[in-house]
């Protein structure tokens, strides 16, 4: 072995070694552009309206049409597919519409919340429908272009796998702010960069 070898095989079991130990103290890496790039702490509270949560998307056929066009990466859930991270927006109680100018929570409207017409993604659509136990809507409050609950619906709690929190990020972290009681949350609009 030469020595340059030896050095790059030490750097490359000490990095998968770090990756590991980081993993398993809830270290996430976010590098989507449905929230802010970079590293997310896995927190030990239950989730709640306005948390950011890791969940395993339901096999359904908005989620295969995701997957199939890498909206949806490969990972470790049921079906191959990857975890996303999306703020729970709406819980048990709460009632949804879709609306031609996008989602409205109990009445208000969720900034950018209109879906885009994407060629072959089904749009998400709801009249007055009351959330029942064990049911949310999970939507990026980031980023405009994400592809969240406009498009795949309301999901099971079942499917969270964990609260997360930024704990490094390469940009301002979300600052969810609620549009009045019960509302959703706000963000500035950003630029539509495609669906994310």
């Amino acid at each position: 072995m030469t020595k340059l070898t030896k050095v790059a095989s030490v750097v490359l079991i000490t990095v998968f070694t770090l990756l590991l130990l980081s993993f398993s103290a809830g270290i996430r890496v976010n590098y989507t552009e449905s929230y802010p790039t970079g590293l997310y702490i896995v927190s030990s509270s239950t989730p709640k309206k306005g948390d950011l949560v890791n969940f395993c998307p339901p096999d359904s056929a908005v989620i295969r049409f995701a997957y199939t066009h890498r909206l949806v990466a490969t990972g470790f859930c049921e079906h191959g597919y990857g975890q996303l991270m999306k703020a729970i927006v709406a819980t048990t109680g709460d009632t949804i519409e879709t609306t031609p100018y996008g989602l409205r929570v109990n009445g208000h409207l969720l900034k950018n919340s209109k879906p885009l017409n994407v060629d072959g993604l089904s749009i998400y659509t709801a009249h007055k429908y009351t959330l029942l136990k064990d049911e949310v809507l999970l939507m990026s409050t980031f980023n405009p272009t994400s592809f969240d609950g406009r498009y795949f619906g309301v999901i099971s709690t079942k499917h969270i796998t964990s609260v997360v929190e930024p704990l490094f990020t390469f940009i301002a972290s979300p600052n969810i702010q609620f549009m009045g009681r019960n509302g959703g949350p706000s963000l500035p609009p950003e630029k539509p960069r495609g669906l994310l």
